[in-house]
């Protein structure tokens, strides 16, 4: 195991033959702890297979590179955990930490893990529903409450009944204009029809001339 830029990270070395039966490797650094509910041990096979000759895809290489990275990681986490535990009770021996500090972090973690995944414990949300509303009803404060949700109330009415005013006169405005431009435009294309009888007195005079 080796560190990498002052990290706790290791490089997973993977060996194999391609498709020329040459001797190929891939590598990628994995961080330590590995936290395997928060990482994807899937996603990481991903990664190596894709720097990996297209060929081994079609020879179930993902199969042996899977089984070869799971073992390296628990071994390899393990051995991190190990070699923590060592430092920490070095530490101690040595009085370089503060105990009462751990003690009281570990406390924290073990409450916050055991809330999390326990069964709630206490009033349901309808209660606390019923609760507040009870309280409500029998507070001091109900009657000044009613009072300005009647004054908002009445400020909202009066804004949707002049917003519908407004909506209504531009409506009106607009029909207005369309009948006039209507009427103009059959103004300015409906014929004469009383010129069509002497129109047609005229062609016949011409016809038999």
């Amino acid at each position: 195991m080796e560190k990498l830029n002052g990290k706790n990270q290791v490089d997973f070395i993977y060996n194999y033959k391609n498709y020329n039966d040459e001797d190929s490797s891939v590598r990628i650094g994995i961080e330590l702890p590995f936290d395997a509910e928060n990482e994807c041990l899937d996603e990481l096979v991903t990664r190596l297979l894709n720097d990996m000759d297209p060929m081994q895809r079609y020879l179930d290489e993902n199969i042996s590179l899977k089984a070869a990275l799971r073992q390296f990681i628990q071994e390899e986490n393990q051995k991190f955990l190990d070699n923590f535990a060592e430092q920490l009770l070095e530490q101690a021996r040595q009085n370089e930490f503060d105990l009462e500090a751990v003690i009281r972090k570990t406390e924290r973690h073990y409450k916050d893990e055991i809330i999390q995944f326990a069964d709630r414990v206490g009033p349901s949300d309808e209660d606390i529903f019923a609760q507040s509303f009870h309280r409500l009803v029998h507070s001091s404060s109900l009657e000044e409450i009613l009072k300005r949700e009647g004054a908002y109330a009445k400020v909202i009415s009066d804004i949707t009944t002049q917003m519908d005013r407004e909506v209504e006169t531009l409506n009106s405005a607009q029909q207005q204009e369309m009948d006039s431009k209507i009427k103009q435009l059959d103004i300015t294309t409906t014929p004469d029809v009383r010129c069509y009888p002497r129109q047609i007195k005229l062609q016949l005079f011409f016809l038999f001339l």
